[in-house]
């Protein structure tokens, strides 16, 4: 009985391990970027929904995809340092939520001002300058499909 003999080319092998390693970089770069322009879309939609009465509530929101983003938004108004502390707090908690997980890349979105939550739960709350409660939520729903189709097409390779 006669063996036969496979010749493996090991240079060849290193070649397609490298392709591959770029092309999953570039699938994993790309998907990061669909993610952040999507919430970077979906904040924009948020803030048109946002209740305003001195303005502090609109510009807490932020999205945030790493560590080394700024901190806080100026603020102005009644109590706008507060309101800096407030988000910086937000903020430092978005990215620790964030950090906490190397393998996988999330995008934050939130509303830093103290009372960011009861006026997006508040359902009763009247608005006189525009605006609505689930702010934020609503951008969610009503731009699903738009949201997806920025990842999606940002994922292509």
């Amino acid at each position: 009985m006669k063996k036969s003999l496979i010749k493996v080319d090991l240079t060849s092998l290193k070649s397609v391990e490298l392709a591959m390693n770029l092309a999953i970089s570039k699938i994993v770069f790309k998907s990061r970027r669909g993610l952040i322009a999507a919430g970077i879309h979906l904040l924009g939609e948020a803030q048109k929904n946002t209740p305003v009465e001195y303005g502090p509530l609109k510009s807490s929101g932020t999205v945030i995809w790493d560590k080394s983003q700024p901190n806080a938004n100026d603020f102005s108004g009644p109590n706008g340092d507060r309101e800096k502390i407030n988000t910086k707090r937000m903020i430092t908690e978005i990215k620790n939520i964030l950090n906490s997980n190397v393998l996988r890349f999330d995008v934050g979105i939130g509303f830093g001002a103290s009372y960011s939550i009861f006026v997006h739960e508040n359902m009763t709350n009247a608005h006189p300058n525009g605006g609505t409660a689930k702010f934020l939520e609503k951008a969610m729903t009503e731009n699903r499909t738009k949201i997806l189709k920025i990842i999606r097409d940002n994922a292509k390779i």
